[in-house]
């Protein structure tokens, strides 16, 4: 067992990346969301604890690992029609795939991005732990070329190293993430100069698209002892046509309506809508402030993501595509549901289907 533990802990380590030294940490602590004293990033706003912790942690633990029923579907969930061909041109819409959780492949202005890829069978330090349900809709191989990588920030269900080290031969694609998380995607084989580390609210122009680092309300690390020590963000990428919105990993704050305010209205809104839970209201956004978000970004169409593809938390796979639809029928929100895998053109009427029911 101790040998095991052991062999467990050295095939973990390269997974841990590294944290930045030198330049990448320099620039880090010049950013005006660093605390030099903690050493730390911080959110925008800060927002008191949910009440009755101790009892909902206790809840919590009884649902995950006693009363597991559902947290998982028990069978592969439908996938829908990519038409690669299709999505690769160039066109004055802009065009989507969503692979799982929050996975998506973008094609704006005729070119394509990748936000928060994770294509290996578990989001872990190590192999056993956060099993994705299924294989992925399209592998790594059939992906189309790539652009451009995005990242919103460096936990394992966002940033996986052997997804990462995949694209490390292919010299075209750079690299977008938040200040710090550049450190981890050197450690593994990217050069430098591929990647564009971003403050919140900084502009990278190319190709005709506009993108923007722009605030998020949660935290990072992939070690209990590099908490906050690189920075989080959602992202905005625009072209003359269209805005995207894509929300990372993130509780409900005013920084909704303060990006929809300076940078809205969008197209669409890729929002963090599942793997929540009332314990984690700083960190994730939960169902009562769905359309809220969606209201304050000013999009046209809301378009859920981490979900449906690992279990993180204690709701049901498919609690979130219920609470979601409630809204829409309530006329609340323009919902978007794909399939997995499934094709969708922004703005051509799209029609949602109840795939998961």
């Amino acid at each position: 067992m101790r040998l095991l533990c052991c062999y467990l802990f050295l095939v973990s380590c390269s997974q841990f990346g590294r944290l930045p030294t030198g330049e990448r940490l320099a620039a880090m602590q010049n950013s005006p969301n660093y605390d030099k004293d903690k050493a730390t990033f911080l959110n925008l706003y800060s927002h008191p604890p949910t009440k009755h912790w101790r009892k909902k942690a206790k809840s919590w633990f009884m649902r995950r690992f006693i009363n597991t029923d559902g947290l998982r579907p028990d069978y592969l969930l439908p996938e829908g029609d990519s038409q690669l061909q299709r999505f690769s041109l160039a066109d004055s819409k802009a065009k989507t795939i969503w692979l799982g959780h929050s996975t998506v492949l973008l094609n704006i202005n005729g070119k394509t991005i990748l936000f928060d890829p994770v294509f290996s069978d578990h989001a872990s330090p190590v192999p056993i732990i956060v099993k994705r349900f299924q294989p992925p809709a399209l592998s790594l191989q059939a992906l189309p070329p790539i652009d451009y990588i995005v990242i919103s920030h460096d936990h394992y269900d966002h940033l996986d190293k052997e997804t990462i080290r995949f694209f490390v031969d292919q010299k075209a694609i750079r690299f977008l993430v938040p200040l710090g998380v550049g450190e981890h995607l050197v450690y593994w084989g990217v050069e430098p100069e591929r990647i564009k580390a971003m403050d919140w609210w900084e502009e990278y122009w190319a190709d005709g698209l506009r993108f923007v680092a722009t605030p998020s309300h949660h935290f990072s690390g992939r070690t209990p002892w590099a908490k906050d020590k690189t920075l989080w963000a959602s992202w905005v990428v625009a072209s003359e046509q269209q805005r995207i919105y894509f929300s990372g990993d993130s509780g409900y704050s005013e920084h909704f309506k303060q990006i929809g305010d300076r940078l809205g209205p969008f197209t669409l809104a890729y929002l963090d809508s599942g793997q929540y839970n009332e314990r984690w209201a700083q960190a994730h956004l939960l169902p009562r402030y769905f359309a809220q978000a969606f209201k304050d970004l000013r999009a046209e169409w809301y378009f859920p993501i981490h979900w449906s593809m690992f279990c993180l938390s204690v709701h049901s796979w498919h609690e979130p595509a219920e609470k979601l639809q409630h809204e829409a029928d309530a006329g609340n929100i323009n919902l978007i549901t794909p399939k997995l895998g499934e094709m969708v053109v922004i703005g051509d009427g799209y029609e949602s289907q109840t795939w998961w029911r």
